[in-house]
């Protein structure tokens, strides 16, 4: 089993209570395909949505995606990367999750993340950034970043400083799957 992540835009803001419903129909052909939904980062203009599914491969996670008739701008494996030992932590009050989006020409390995990570690891304290977590496509070319943030901003500052690129940088709540019922 992989991780895949799945890529959502909408021009009007996104109702996440009616996507969980149209998925929620679609139980069996999760089970089906042996998709599980892991968790979802939604910006809070709700236009974009990054959802994590653990399946197969990204293929299993697309076909669920269009017999739900979820809308989808991109479908992809990825390895998790984790924030290097000892970092620091931030005090969780006013702080936000923050999701960066990067994109590579050259591919990208998990030893050049860990790399950069650690070059840019000063950075973050003095803004008050803490790195969660994050995906990294297979083919190293896409990567989401999760991280703690007291706003959108300070994670843009910290990344440039830290020379680590990043295609864009938003605020969002993290919705984890319901208990079943």
């Amino acid at each position: 089993m992989v991780e895949v992540i799945v890529e959502r835009s909408f021009e009007d803001p996104a109702d996440y209570d009616a996507i969980q419903a149209r998925e929620n129909c679609q139980a069996g052909c999760f089970d089906e395909h042996r998709v599980r939904f892991l968790g979802t980062w939604l910006s809070k203009d709700r236009r974009r949505m990054i959802c994590l599914y653990e399946a197969p491969d990204a293929e299993s996670v697309r076909i669920v995606q269009r017999q739900a008739k979820m809308p989808l701008d991109r479908v992809w494996s990825a390895t998790r990367t984790s924030p290097p030992a000892g970092s620091p932590r931030p005090a969780p009050e006013a702080q936000e999750h923050v999701v960066v989006e990067r994109s590579f020409e050259t591919p990208i390995t998990p030893v050049a993340i860990a790399a950069l990570l650690e070059k840019g690891g000063e950075c973050l304290p003095r803004h008050r950034v803490a790195y969660l977590g994050g995906h990294l496509a297979s083919d190293g070319r896409r990567m989401i970043c999760v991280f703690l943030a007291p706003d959108a901003e300070s994670v843009r500052i910290a990344n440039r400083q830290g020379g680590a690129p990043f295609d864009r940088a938003w605020t969002a709540e993290r919705r984890d799957p319901a208990p079943p019922a």
